[in-house]
């Protein structure tokens, strides 16, 4: 038996080469014998990852759903901390207000890019360019305390515009599920935030603000009536929304960088 086996011919070294690799397994190096190039491996990783198209609007979400959390988190918090009921310095109020705005405006250019991506056919239409949020005129030489409340006064209105957009879309399809319909009520959520903030910033004994909506659901759609003018509608509204959320972010830092240099002096 032995001397059978010591006579068994030599394996060829070609097939040698290849048996040494399978007994390496998965985990040894490939050899140059290996017929699938990096290049290769590369393009088969690429055709399994998804449209790079969807990542932007997929990650501007998840920031907004996250801040969301935090800000709910901050709110279960405040009460069981104990200084809770002590009196915040006036630059922390501001400098708050100022990043609830902006959050607000990334909501609201978040909320106009979903739309438009799912009403693809109002691209080569243009809602009527007129403001729909109007305001009284204000003095000759307005302090910035009044452009903050009259800013207030057009975030009221933006509030009813966004209360009426829900509820004309809930009438006209119902209640839908997805990011449009997520981010929407987080704009809504934010307008109200927001508000209660800027009363608590500029309201005096002679000007009382409100916090509700002061819009009427009401009107008629723009355009010529039914599904299509009610969308070109809700166009003019998200539009509308992030003029105003860019105002308030833009007015409110000015009257953060005023009262911090008046708490420094």
């Amino acid at each position: 038996m032995l001397g059978k086996i010591g006579n068994t011919p030599p394996v060829p070294p070609h097939l040698g080469a290849r048996r040494s690799d399978t007994r390496r397994g998965g985990g040894g190096r490939r050899t140059d014998h290996d017929p699938r190039s990096a290049r290769e491996l590369l393009k088969s990783k690429e055709e399994r990852l998804p449209l790079v198209r969807s990542v932007p609007v997929a990650a501007r979400l998840a920031a907004v759903q996250m801040a969301e959390r935090q800000e709910r988190q901050e709110r279960q918090e405040r009460p069981q901390s104990p200084a809770a009921d002590a009196p915040e310095p006036g630059p922390a109020r501001t400098e708050r207000a100022v990043a609830l705005a902006r959050q607000l405006h990334h909501e609201c250019a978040l909320l106009l890019q979903l739309y438009k991506e799912k009403e693809t056919s109002l691209f080569d239409h243009t809602p009527d360019a007129g403001r729909m949020v109007t305001l009284s005129p204000d003095p000759e030489e307005p302090s910035t305390e009044q452009r903050v409340q009259s800013l207030h006064s057009a975030l009221r209105q933006c509030l009813g515009l966004i209360h009426c957009v829900i509820l004309k879309e809930e009438e006209e399809w119902g209640v839908l599920e997805g990011d449009y319909e997520t981010t929407k009520k987080s704009v809504r959520l934010r307008l109200e935030h927001l508000l209660s903030t800027t009363k608590a910033l500029v309201e005096t004994e002679d000007v009382i603000l409100e916090v509700t909506p002061d819009h009427k659901c009401n009107e008629e759609t723009d355009g010529g009536g039914g599904v299509f003018g009610l969308k070109m509608w809700t166009y003019h509204v998200l539009l509308e929304l992030v003029h105003w959320a860019d105002r308030a972010s833009q007015t409110l830092h000015v009257l953060h960088t005023e009262r911090t240099e008046t708490e420094d002096v």
